[in-house]
């Protein structure tokens, strides 16, 4: 899984930036959708609200032209129009913008979106478990998954995987991070930011592009460098056959490819 929150962050960005400097205006009052991720950056949260046009453009980098505020306490979405990039990507997508909120203090924002002359009203709840977006239902603006657990202090996450010659290779890395201090956990069945969990407690991610790869989500309260060691020490002894990303709940990360 090469989906990495920080570099789609980074990237989504870019695309912002390239659309921002054209002023057509290809329409107004476009339906769209919200989806929720937070990112941490050491002690600091930022919760990203990704906005969407539900209409597919013919360009990926169209920018949906909107800003937000926090104001006496309610945080004001406002929408504006859709703007064509001056360079287009050549493949089909939505329009698309990002609200970045950093460190929320846990308790209940009122939320006003102003879009094509409607005013909707909601909520944002935030917790030290879980952010809960709410709307009224209308047709204007769907929140998708409204409630988005939140990662506890000291958990790490990710997957390995193998070719299938070295399958118990997976198996071994894993065994090998609870010896280094790792301990299995049960966390909150929901949608997180990288990853879901069932109502068995199972990790599930999109790892549809890899074969014979397995998440995991672990307690670990060692210090970074050891898993670093252990990551190194498979890749140099592994090389191709072997592949692993590990993420920290601070926002720590490891890649193997890196090693």
């Amino acid at each position: 899984m090469k989906i990495i929150q920080n570099l789609f962050v980074a990237f989504l960005s870019l695309l912002i930036l390239s659309c921002e400097k054209s002023e057509e205006k290809q329409a107004s009052a476009e339906p769209v959708t919200i989806s929720l991720m937070e990112r941490a950056d050491g002690s600091a949260k930022t919760l990203h609200l990704i906005n969407k046009t539900v209409k597919i453009f013919n360009c990926s980098n169209y920018y949906l032209h909107s800003d937000f505020k926090l104001q006496n306490g309610t945080i004001v979405l406002n929408y504006y129009d859709v703007k064509s990039p001056d360079v287009c990507l050549t493949s089909l997508g939505p329009a698309i913008s990002q609200f970045d909120l950093v460190n929320l203090e846990n308790k209940s924002y009122p939320v006003e979106v102003n879009l094509g002359g409607q005013q909707i009203k909601g909520k944002l709840e935030v917790t030290a478990n879980d952010y809960t977006l709410t709307l009224p239902e209308q047709q204007m603006v769907k929140v998708l998954y409204p409630k988005l657990n939140r990662l506890p202090a000291n958990i790490i996450f990710g997957f390995a995987r193998s070719t299938k010659e070295k399958a118990a290779i997976v198996d071994q890395f894993l065994t090998d991070l609870q010896n280094k201090g790792a301990v299995a956990v049960q966390l909150p069945s929901g949608k997180y930011t990288m990853f879901d969990v069932d109502n068995s407690g199972k990790v599930m991610m999109d790892l549809s592009a890899y074969n014979l790869a397995k998440p995991f989500a672990l307690t670990y309260r060692g210090d970074v460098e050891t898993l670093k060691t252990l990551v190194k020490s498979y890749k140099t002894t592994h090389g191709a056959d072997f592949d692993t990303e590990i993420h920290f709940s601070d926002g720590t990360e490891i890649y193997s490819f890196k090693m």
